[in-house]
C-alpha cells in the first residue's frame, strides 16, 4: 500500500511529536531510566552496622577538671592574640557547635580552611584538615603563632600567659621563678623571633612531579608555570612553594639555622621554660576540648531501642521514622558511606581524595595538596608527640597516651593516594557547621549530596577515592539521606 503525500505527512507529525514526548519523559525525569542497586540492605546486615556506628553505654570523657578549666580559661582569652580581639572562641563559636559559620576562618586575617567543629574532637587521630598535628596539643599551638589567626609568637604567648594567669597556671604547674618570667617578658621585647615552630618542609620531589603531571585542571597548572617562569625556578619547586603555602623560597632550613643561631647558652635555659609553660597551656587547652561531646541524637535513640524490637519499623519514632530509616539504609548500603564515615562520631579520621574540582578563590593560594604536606608538616612539629616537653606536658595534664605516635615513623613521604587528600570530618551536629569541605565551598547539605550523586567533574589534582561512584540519587533519595543525616543532631555538652 503506497501513503498519499497527505496521509505521510500527517503520520510523520505523529512520529515527531510522539518522540518529543518521549525525549522530555527522559530529560525531565531521568531517575525513571536509570538502572540502580537495591537501596536497602538486609535487617541483620544493618543491626550489624548501626551497632559500630553508636557510643558504648559506658562511654564518657575522661579528664581532670582541673586542668580543663584552665584549657576553657585560655580558650575564651582574647588577650592571647596580637591584637587582643581573637580567642579559640572566635572560630570555634560554641553556639554554632564549635564552628563559625563562614567559607574560610577569620582572625586577625583571613585563611584558606574552613573552620572544621570541635565536637568530639578527642576522638580524632590527627588535626588540622591536612593531618600535620599528631594531637590537641600539638593542633593547639599552630592558631596560636598563625599571624593570620591569632598572630603571636612563642615568646610572646608564655609571657602573656605568665603575666595574665600566673596564680592559675603555678597552682596547677608548680612556681615558675620570678626571674624566668622577667626573662621570657624581656625575650619577647628584644628579640620576638628568637624562638619559632620550623618551617614547612616541602614535599618530596618524586610527589611534585606525580601531582603535577595529573593535574585536574588546566588553570592550575598554567598558573604554576606562569608563576615559576617569573620566579625562574622549576615548576616543581613552585608547585612545592603552594602546597606549603609559601611565596618564596625561603625554606625551612633557613628558620632553623636561626634557631640554632639564637639558642646561646644564655637563653637556652629561657627557651625550655618557654617549651614548658606553652606545652602546659596546649595541653589544657586539650583537656578542655576533651570534654566537647554530642552523643545523644534521634539517631543514637534508634540504635538503642533497635537492639530490643524484634522488627526496625518498631524503634521508630517521630524524630526517626521511615525516611530517616531510608537515608540510613543508602548511607550504608549503596552509598557505602560508612568506608570513610565509621564509628561513633561517623568518621575514620582518616584522609580521602573526593574529586572535588579545581577553586582558584582558594587553591591558588594554597595548593590542595592535603595529607601530602601534612606528613611532612607532623614528623617537624616543635610541639609534636614524641618531643620530651610534649610528653611531660602530657602527663602533668594527666592526657592518655597517644596511639597515632607509634605511627609517626611509618608514614609514607611519597604516597600518591595522600595527594590532595583531607580528613574526614564527622557527620554530626551538621546543621549548624556549614559551610562544608575544607575549603567551604558547599553552602549547604544538598550541595554536598549533589557532589556525591552525580561526581561530575575530575579532582584538582591526584586522583578521588577509588571507592567513589556516583551515586545517581534520585529527588527523594536525596531527601531521604539528607533527613538522616539531620537526625545526627544532637546538644553539645562541655565543660
Amino acid at each position: 500500500m503506497v501513503l498519499d503525500r497527505k496521509t505521510f505527512f500527517s503520520n510523520f507529525k505523529k512520529w515527531i511529536f510522539a518522540l518529543a514526548i518521549a525525549l522530555a519523559i527522559w530529560l525531565w525525569f531521568p531517575d525513571l531510566w536509570q538502572a540502580k542497586e537495591p537501596a536497602l540492605i538486609s535487617e541483620e546486615l544493618l543491626r550489624e552496622k548501626v551497632a559500630t556506628q553508636t557510643f558504648p553505654v559506658d562511654f564518657k570523657p575522661l579528664i581532670d577538671s582541673k586542668f580543663a578549666t584552665f584549657g576553657k580559661l585560655l580558650f575564651l582569652d582574647t588577650r592571647l592574640s596580637a591584637n587582643g580581639q581573637v580567642s579559640c572562641a572566635s572560630c570555634h563559636n560554641p553556639g554554632r557547635s564549635f564552628t563559625d559559620g563562614r567559607v574560610t576562618a577569620v582572625g586577625i586575617g583571613t585563611t584558606e580552611r574552613n573552620t572544621p567543629t570541635l565536637v568530639n574532637i578527642s576522638l580524632n587521630s590527627w588535626f588540622f584538615l591536612d593531618g600535620r598535628a599528631d594531637s590537641l596539643t600539638a593542633q593547639a599551638i599552630g592558631p596560636w603563632l598563625d599571624p593570620r589567626e591569632h598572630g603571636m609568637s612563642l615568646p610572646g604567648l608564655a609571657s602573656k600567659i605568665l603575666t595574665l594567669h600566673l596564680d592559675t597556671y603555678e597552682s596547677l604547674y608548680g612556681p615558675v621563678a620570678p626571674e624566668i618570667v622577667a626573662a621570657i617578658q624581656r625575650l619577647t621585647n628584644e628579640e620576638p623571633s628568637a624562638l619559632q615552630l620550623p618551617g614547612p618542609e616541602l614535599i618530596p620531589q618524586a610527589l611534585r612531579i606525580y601531582a603535577i603531571a595529573t593535574m585536574g585542571s588546566f588553570s592550575a597548572l598554567d598558573g604554576i608555570l606562569k608563576d615559576a617562569s617569573r620566579k625562574r625556578i622549576s615548576p616543581q619547586e613552585q608547585f612545592a612553594l603552594l602546597s606549603a603555602g609559601l611565596k618564596d623560597s625561603t625554606g625551612s632550613q633557613s628558620l632553623k639555622d636561626e634557631n640554632k643561631a639564637n639558642q646561646t647558652q644564655e637563653i637556652r635555659q629561657v627557651i625550655a621554660s618557654i617549651l614548658e609553660v606553652v606545652s602546659n597551656s596546649t595541653a589544657a587547652l586539650e583537656a578542655y576540648q576533651r570534654t566537647i561531646f554530642a552523643t545523644e541524637s534521634p539517631f543514637d535513640h534508634f540504635a538503642k531501642r533497635l537492639k530490643s524490637e524484634t522488627k526496625a519499623s518498631d524503634a521508630f519514632a517521630s524524630d526517626f521514622a521511615e525516611d530517616e530509616f531510608a537515608g540510613l539504609n543508602l548511607f550504608l548500603g549503596r552509598g557505602k558511606c560508612d568506608l570513610c564515615h565509621s564509628g561513633p562520631n561517623f568518621s575514620n579520621s582518616q584522609f580521602h581524595n573526593i574529586g572535588l574540582p579545581w577553586s582558584p578563590e582558594v587553591d591558588s593560594k594554597k595548593m590542595p595538596s592535603g595529607r601530602a604536606q601534612g606528613i611532612m608538616d607532623v614528623r617537624n612539629h616543635l610541639l609534636g608527640c614524641k618531643q620530651p616537653h610534649i610528653i611531660a606536658a602530657r602527663k602533668a595534664n594527666q592526657l592518655p597516651d597517644l596511639s597515632q605516635c607509634a605511627e609517626i615513623d611509618f608514614l609514607k613521604d611519597d604516597a600518591l593516594e595522600s595527594m590532595s587528600a583531607f580528613k574526614t570530618p564527622t557527620l554530626r551536629n551538621l546543621k549548624l557547621t556549614g559551610p562544608y569541605m575544607h575549603d567551604g565551598r558547599f553552602a549547604s547539605l544538598e550541595d554536598v549530596i549533589e557532589h556525591y550523586s552525580s561526581l561530575s567533574e575530575e579532582p584538582a589534582i591526584g586522583h578521588k577515592e577509588e571507592t567513589l561512584k556516583p551515586l545517581n540519587l534520585s529527588k527523594k533519595e536525596k531527601n531521604q539521606l539528607l533527613k538522616f543525616l539531620l537526625s545526627l543532631e544532637s546538644k553539645v555538652e562541655s565543660l
